[in-house]
């Protein structure tokens, strides 16, 4: 009797890990979570920071690009911060509940400038908001190569237009002119 409760042991066992696969002892890819874009991705307490980059043609002037998931029911108001050539920058951007995208053409952009750094870099930037402890993230500088990102480049800042302005010198001045036919008053 004891032979066979045995048998159907060690039987319920070989047919366990025959049936598991590798599974049972190997790591499973699904479980490990991943940045499945060119962007990364972090949590502060209930904001899902996802596929942060920035657009970059030169490294000096960029627009932060990212999707802000915001798991409350309130809006959050996220404090952006990255160390600029003229010292810490901060921008703020209101998540509200849900999905907020961030890229130059909606209201909640983020135009980085004072850069020092270059495309297939990683550029550190900071997200915090309210009492939570923010999360510096290293996000990748990128450029508008792919199409993709064509849209997604900063626009070129106006530049002032040069408006010659004569030299007081070679401004002519009027002289009085008496009209053909006409005599010139006396003085």
């Amino acid at each position: 009797m004891k032979a066979r409760i045995a048998a159907s042991v060690v039987l319920a066992v070989g047919v366990a890990f025959a049936t598991a696969g590798c599974n049972l002892v190997a790591p499973q890819a699904t479980r490990n979570s991943y940045d499945p874009s060119d962007g990364v991705g972090a949590t502060v307490g209930d904001l899902a920071i996802r596929n942060a980059m920035i657009i970059s043609e030169d490294g000096e002037v960029g627009t932060l690009v990212v999707s802000l998931v915001n798991d409350t029911d309130e809006t959050l108001s996220v404090e952006v911060q990255y160390e600029a050539t003229s010292g810490r920058t901060s921008d703020t951007v209101d998540a509200v509940p849900g999905r907020t995208e961030v890229r130059p053409d909606s209201t909640e952009a983020v135009h980085m400038e004072g850069l020092d750094t270059i495309p297939g870099s990683l550029f550190p930037v900071y997200f915090q908001y309210g009492s939570e402890e923010g999360k510096e993230v290293l996000v990748p500088v990128l450029t508008n190569a792919l199409e993709a990102y064509a849209t997604l480049t900063p626009a070129p800042s106006a530049s002032p237009t040069l408006t010659p302005t004569p030299d007081p010198a070679e401004t002519a001045l009027p002289t009085p002119t008496a009209e053909p036919g006409v005599d010139a008053p006396a003085e």
